[in-house]
């Protein structure tokens, strides 16, 4: 077993492991290193408008973390129910700005 080395040399005392285990558990698969991710910007108005969507149309829950935050809460208990994978892409435009989402008891799945 040798040390774990850190990337700038250091290394942590007394945690010891085979270095073909610890470079098999950082090193992505080779489909994730060469995938292309598209990312997508939305202005104001789509945010603004994807809130008043979510609250209104879906039944959703969604409201800023605190008065002036850049930041929302996102609840779907109130229609956990009928929520599912579709009403779940109405968030995308403030996928970025939610920084507490609960989709408890909702038909969202893993795909």
């Amino acid at each position: 077993m040798a040390a774990v080395e850190l990337p700038d040399g250091l290394t942590l005392p007394g945690v010891e492991v085979e270095a073909e285990e610890l470079i098999a558990a950082v090193e992505l698969p080779p489909n994730l290193e060469e995938a292309e991710v598209e990312l997508v910007s939305f202005t104001d108005a789509e945010r603004q408008a994807a809130v008043v969507n979510i609250n209104e149309a879906i039944g959703a829950r969604i409201s800023q973390t605190y008065a002036g935050a850049e930041t929302f809460d996102f609840s779907a208990l109130n229609t956990a129910a009928n929520f599912g994978d579709e009403e779940l892409k109405a968030v995308i435009p403030v996928a970025s700005q939610i920084r507490e989402l609960d989709l408890g008891n909702t038909a969202v799945t893993d795909e």
